[in-house]
C-alpha cells in the first residue's frame, strides 16, 4: 500500500536541468510521503539523466511525452498521481522540507491551500507579490492575488473520486495563452472547495529573469492576457459579481500604462489580449 500523501506534479521542455537536479535534491528526505509525477517533453535524454541519479533517493515517475501545452502535461501528470493531495512544481522551483511535512500533515477534506512563494536569491517574494501574513480563507479576488500554481494545493474530497483536470484550451502552448491554474482553482471553488491562504509554509521559486526583447515580452502579455480575461468573464457570475472589479483594475491599469514609452508596448499587449478575451473567447 502507498504511503504517498503529496504528489508534486511538474513538467519541463528542456533546458534547466540544473534546476530539475535541485528540486529532486530539495525531495530527498520526504520520500516516504511525496512523491514526483513529471513530465519530459524533451527528445534528448538530458532530463532523464538527471532522474536517474535520484534511483532510490526520491520517489518519481518520469514520463516521457512529445512536445505538447503546458494544460495537456500537468493533465498526464494528474493522470498517474497517486496523492490525496495535489501540489504544481516549475522545474524551477524547489522546497524546504519543512513546508512539505507541513502541507502533508495537514487534515483538509476538499480544499485548496495556497502558501508564499518566495526567491531564494534574494529572500523576497516572487515577483514582488504581497502575501498576507496571517492564514485567511479567501474570496474569488484573493485567488488572483495569492494562488499562484507553484505555491498552491489541492485537498481531494474523500468521499469521491477527483476527477477534475486543467481546460486544455487554456495554458502556456495554447491560443488562450494562460490562467488554466486559475480557472480550475475558480472551477473547484465554484464546486464547495474551501480556499485558504495559509503563510505557515512556502515554496521557493526563482524570479524571471527581465525579457530584454518588449516584442516578444508584449506578446507575452497579450496571449496570458487572453486567457485572463475568458476565465474572469465565465466566473463572473460565480463570485457574485466581484470579479468585475478585476476587470477594471486591468483595463485602467494597462490604459493609463501607455502614457509611459518605457510601458507602453506591454500595456499595449496586456489590453490588446484582455479585450479580445472579454469580447471574442468564451469558455462553455
Amino acid at each position: 500500500m502507498s504511503n504517498v500523501r503529496l504528489s508534486l506534479i511538474g513538467t519541463s521542455q528542456g533546458g534547466r536541468e540544473k534546476e530539475i537536479f535541485r528540486l529532486l535534491e530539495s525531495l530527498v528526505s520526504v520520500r516516504d510521503s511525496v512523491e514526483l509525477v513529471f513530465v519530459d517533453q524533451t527528445r534528448g535524454d538530458a532530463i532523464s539523466s538527471v532522474f536517474d541519479k535520484f534511483i532510490g533517493q526520491v520517489n518519481f515517475n518520469l514520463i516521457k511525452s512529445d512536445p505538447c501545452s503546458l494544460s495537456i502535461a500537468r493533465n498526464l501528470a494528474l493522470d498517474n498521481a497517486k496523492g490525496n493531495i495535489i501540489g504544481f512544481c516549475d522545474d524551477d522551483a524547489f522546497y524546504s522540507a519543512s513546508s512539505l511535512e507541513y502541507i502533508c500533515n495537514l487534515t483538509l477534506d476538499g480544499a485548496i491551500v495556497s502558501v508564499p512563494v518566495v526567491d531564494q536569491a534574494s529572500g523576497n517574494n516572487y515577483a514582488g507579490r504581497k502575501f498576507p501574513s496571517y492564514k485567511s480563507v479567501m474570496s474569488y479576488s484573493q485567488v488572483i492575488r495569492y494562488s499562484l500554481s507553484v505555491g498552491t494545493f489541492i485537498f481531494k474530497k474523500t468521499e469521491k473520486p477527483f476527477s477534475e483536470r486543467f481546460d486544455e484550451r487554456l495554458g502556456v502552448g495554447t491560443p488562450l495563452g494562460g490562467s488554466e491554474e486559475t480557472e480550475l482553482f475558480f472551477r473547484l471553488k465554484s464546486e464547495g472547495f474551501s480556499t485558504v491562504f495559509d503563510p505557515a509554509a512556502f515554496v521557493f521559486h526563482d524570479n524571471d529573469m527581465p525579457s530584454p526583447k518588449q516584442n516578444d515580452l508584449s506578446l507575452k502579455y497579450q496571449r496570458y492576457a487572453t486567457g485572463y480575461a475568458v476565465v474572469i468573464k465565465k466566473y463572473l457570475m460565480a463570485s457574485n459579481g466581484a470579479l468585475g472589479a478585476e476587470i477594471v483594475n486591468v483595463l485602467g491599469r494597462s490604459s493609463i500604462g501607455l502614457l509611459f514609452p518605457s510601458r507602453r508596448k506591454v500595456c499595449w499587449g496586456r489590453l490588446k489580449g484582455f479585450v479580445s478575451g472579454l469580447v471574442k473567447h468564451r469558455l462553455v
